[in-house]
């Protein structure tokens, strides 16, 4: 059966409203006050995108049409703020029959597309921690997990609500970091100047991301054999006044290294000659907690590949 992305129509609503319930009954929906599943409520979000009130340069509304029939729509809107209009949100809501077909992608794409077309630079999502097929959507996009509201639902099998954040960069400096584990540790080095660190830099002309994690990991820990390399895929990274495409690898390390040992790093001008000091610790979900935020992202990723992140609470 053809299918279309297309701008949303009024006459979208019935079904659009037929499909929320449907989702929302599958308990994968965006979070949303439960009196906005009525059809009053759909009718109200959609007639402010066909009217104009979200629509032109403030937001878009898209529509999944399998067969001649929407099966799904998504949503984008900056903020209203001046000082906040580089900043949108967006939501998604596809029927659980149409879903795995690649549909949420197409959708999401074209949400990415209007929102490079029009000037933002930072697109917002919130998804619910049990959501796990909307969250591989989002990582694969590019998107990383900013905050996780604990208690903020009371569901029976879910309590955490997530904050996902894309920084949408022309052009990005892109970075490589490096999970590396001997079995169940996790390998670390204290930076004398900005303490505990994973190893990670910038990726170098002509460099593909999985050749300078490699570079990396030996020039800053001196470890120069990996058993197996996992992709760990991308996302965008805010760090001080810069932004930066982060790419992340799970690194199976041999187990024959020490516990501890002091590597002379090479390579970068700014480390170039630094003792740093390489350790292990424990490989769960306290990790994130010692390490700055920078490698958050990166540390989640590798506890879901491993099946260790609790990801619904």
């Amino acid at each position: 059966m053809a299918i279309v992305i297309r701008p949303v129509e009024i006459r979208d609503v019935p079904t659009l409203w037929e499909v929320e319930h449907r989702v929302l009954l599958a308990g994968d929906g965006q979070v949303r006050l439960a009196s906005e599943g009525s059809e009053d409520r759909v009718a109200d979000r959609v007639q402010a995108f066909v009217d104009g009130r979200w629509s032109g340069d403030r937001g878009a509304m898209f529509v999944a049409e399998v067969g001649g029939v929407p099966v799904g729509e998504a949503q984008v809107h900056k903020l209203d703020p001046t000082y906040c209009n580089h900043v949108a949100s967006l939501g998604i809501h596809l029927d659980p029959s149409a879903q795995g077909r690649g549909l949420g992608r197409a959708l999401m794409e074209r949400l990415l597309a209007w929102s490079r077309d029009h000037g933002v630079r930072r697109l917002e999502l919130c998804v619910r921690a049990d959501n796990h097929r909307a969250i591989r959507l989002y990582r694969g996009l590019g998107f990383a997990e900013e905050l996780r509201r604990v208690g903020f639902l009371s569901l029976p099998h879910c309590t955490v609500d997530i904050a996902m954040v894309l920084h949408l960069v022309p052009t990005p400096t892109h970075k490589a970091v490096a999970v590396g584990l001997r079995e169940q540790e996790l390998l670390f080095f204290e930076h004398p100047h900005a303490g505990w660190q994973l190893p990670k830099g910038g990726v170098e002309p002509g460099e593909r991301p999985e050749e300078a994690v490699l570079r990396e990991l030996a020039e800053e820990t001196g470890v120069d054999r990996v058993e197996r390399s996992t992709p760990l895929g991308w996302w965008t990274v805010a760090n001080g006044t810069s932004l930066q495409t982060w790419h992340g690898f799970l690194l199976d390390l041999p187990r024959d290294l020490p516990d501890r040992w002091t590597h002379v790093a090479t390579g970068s001008p700014e480390e170039e000659g630094l003792a740093l000091v390489c350790r292990f610790t424990p490989f769960d979900e306290q990790a994130r907690a010692i390490f700055p935020p920078l490698f958050h992202e990166a540390l989640v990723r590798a506890l879901e590949a491993r099946g260790r992140w609790p990801s619904a609470i």
